[in-house]
């Protein structure tokens, strides 16, 4: 059975049964006990993950623990969203003017092309901020927050943290839901996740897309602003 991952800020997870519809949720702490007490916040240390429902999928002839965000969020969405379709991204960094967001929901295709990484650029300014990335040459998705924002706070804050990632269908699908002090990935409609804690300046809301070493391609991209 393939366990999916979750790695960095995501500590004590506890699981609720008899939740309505027999689902099986789960929540975590949003810490790491290597810097809880010296992070840049007072006087609360940190908020709780998004709620998960876990369930046993099979995935590819193999059975698979999933983990999906529960909930509307449809209720929550604020103006139209920004939305893109069949987009070249090309070596180095673009930044994408009008999906600018302190709050959103990301949902995002993307294809590899000659590129060794290819992602997105969360909370940034310009080429600077959290990074999302894809190396499909190492079967790779990782989160970059070496230059998120606060990072000098903890010599282990400044990291990048990785977790195996396979295409499907010879692509990549992640929803990734970034909030003020947090970016929580789902990859592969949750067969992996990420949760990393960030602390970027009010400032850094712009949202890039970048590749390094070739090109990939954006098949959909769909920000959804939150309140």
């Amino acid at each position: 059975m393939e366990v999916s991952a979750a790695v960095d800020a995501d500590y004590a997870a506890v699981s609720f049964s008899d939740a309505p519809e027999g689902r099986r949720l789960m929540i975590g702490w949003m810490n790491n006990w290597d810097y809880a007490n010296h992070i840049p916040t007072t006087p609360w240390r940190s908020p709780m993950s998004l709620a998960r429902e876990i369930t046993l999928q099979t995935r590819d002839g193999n059975l698979s623990l999933v983990q999906q965000p529960a909930g509307d969020w449809t209720a929550l969405a604020g103006p139209a969203p920004y939305c893109l379709t069949a987009t070249t991204i090309n070596d180095g960094v673009q930044v994408l003017a009008g999906a600018e967001g302190t709050v959103q929901r990301i949902d995002v295709t993307f294809t590899p092309g000659s590129a060794a990484e290819f992602g997105l650029i969360l909370r940034g300014n310009g080429a600077t901020g959290t990074r999302v990335g894809i190396r499909p040459g190492e079967s790779t998705l990782f989160v970059d927050r070496r230059e998120s924002g606060i990072t000098d706070f903890h010599e282990t804050f400044p990291s990048i943290d990785t977790a195996p990632l396979r295409a499907t269908s010879g692509s990549y699908h992640l929803t990734i839901f970034v909030d003020r002090c947090s970016v929580e990935v789902f990859a592969q409609n949750g067969l992996v996740t990420m949760t990393e804690l960030i602390f970027p300046a009010e400032t850094s809301t712009s949202l890039a897309a970048y590749a390094a070493g070739g090109t990939a391609t954006i098949n959909s991209l769909q920000v959804t602003q939150h309140a």
